[in-house]
């Protein structure tokens, strides 16, 4: 429970800083309250607390992108300890408990408000959605999935009391969600063949209520359908136009492993490496000295480059340009790192060559960008599709088998 005085106060202050245009320096321990007082009150039963205090953080994190991604990452981290705190207090109650009509309607109220927050950030955010998965799953927090966290506790109330069959529909869309930006967005060899939110689809499409199955069955036949006319819009790109984008343009240097890169990255297709600028003109110096040997490993940052068969000082003078086009804003920023002092005759080079680049690429228009990405999309769109009916085919296939031997 939050104390009056506490929405009192960040409501003062945040209206506050809107009438003086507060524009001074907040310091780290400032910050770190903030940003744990969104956890805290992701789920809180006051919505007017929570809008004041994110309303609060812009006052923090002036830069929109940054505000956005750490909010969110606040506000689902809090989603999934609560439910997760939740949870672990019903499972402790005893049977006489269990059935106490106002505990859970509470608990409904609650995972409808999780899912609502939830749900729309996953589909107009999914790549802050996509790194707060991660964090949580560094945190062994349900395996990365707010979906996997409210379903255990919907099966519990769906067996308790009424109300919750209106969730289903809700939660297996997030579960949708969650599995599409799991697949298109992260190693895709990692999650093909074992979704954890599978697990929950089918323990409703298991369940002996026939309203909960028929949701389950609406709710899946909704998010593609859904999806399928998003992905055919090309004015603007729908989820999977934006998990395809940011699959795309998200490029690893092979050195240093910073991603995304931006602006140019130095490739050589052959064997697969991408190199950003800094660790370019490393490896550039390096091969130099080395007058281009192709019996010499290039040496950056001390150590070699590629796979089994290393970057050689040959291979290095090979190394192509290319123009990293971003299609969208990506918000999938590494921290700025120190930049290695670099000559003025490397530096004059790389002047001249980005000068020859940028004459020697032909910009797409608006338009044909904006025809691509949709394109991509539905590429993407389809390809989940197909690994969801897979599974559908697999489970009604093992069914039939079941059945038969009984």
């Amino acid at each position: 429970n939050t104390s009056p005085g506490l929405a009192l106060a960040v409501s003062a202050i945040s209206s506050l800083c809107e009438l003086t245009n507060y524009a001074g320096h907040v310091s780290e321990t400032g910050r770190n309250i903030l940003w744990q007082l969104v956890q805290d009150t992701a789920l809180h039963p006051e919505k007017l607390l929570r809008q004041d205090v994110q309303r609060l953080s812009r006052w923090i994190e002036p830069d929109e992108s940054e505000r956005d991604r750490e909010c969110d990452d606040r506000v689902l981290n809090g989603c999934s300890s609560t439910l997760h705190e939740c949870k672990n207090r019903v499972l402790k109650e005893d049977d006489s408990n269990m059935h106490d009509a106002k505990k859970w309607k509470s608990v409904r109220l609650l995972l409808q408000d999780c899912l609502e927050v939830c749900t729309i950030i996953s589909s107009e955010r999914p790549i802050n959605y996509l790194q707060s998965m991660g964090n949580m799953l560094e945190k062994n927090a349900a395996k990365g999935s707010v979906a996997i966290e409210a379903s255990k506790l919907i099966l519990q109330g769906l067996n308790h009391s009424s109300g919750f069959e209106d969730l289903t529909a809700d939660v297996v869309s997030l579960s949708l969600t969650e599995m599409a930006i799991n697949l298109l967005s992260d190693d895709a060899s990692k999650h093909a063949k074992n979704f954890p939110q599978l697990s929950s689809l089918r323990e409703y499409l298991d369940f002996g209520n026939g309203s909960v199955v028929e949701k389950c069955c609406e709710a899946i036949s909704d998010f593609f359908k859904d999806h399928g006319n998003e992905e055919r819009e090309v004015s603007k790109p729908g989820l999977f136009g934006q998990l395809e984008a940011v699959r795309l343009v998200a490029y690893q240097c092979d050195c240093c492993l910073d991603v995304p890169m931006k602006e140019i990255r130095y490739s050589l297709e052959e064997k697969g490496i991408d190199l950003c600028k800094e660790c370019y003109n490393n490896g550039k110096r390096f091969a130099h000295k080395k007058k281009f040997d192709k019996n010499v490993d290039v040496i950056i940052n001390g150590k070699t480059v590629g796979g089994e068969t290393k970057l050689s000082c040959e291979d290095f003078g090979r190394l192509e340009p290319v123009r990293v086009r971003e299609r969208m804003e990506i918000s999938v920023e590494q921290p700025p790192r120190k930049q290695s002092a670099v000559s003025e005759e490397t530096m004059d080079e790389d002047e001249d060559l980005e000068k020859a680049l940028q004459l020697s690429l032909d910009d797409k228009t608006q338009g044909e960008i904006t025809q691509e990405s949709a394109s991509l999309g539905n590429q993407g769109f389809e390809e989940f599709l197909g690994r969801v009916f897979n599974f559908f085919m697999e489970m009604f296939s093992s069914s039939l088998l079941s059945s038969g031997t009984n």
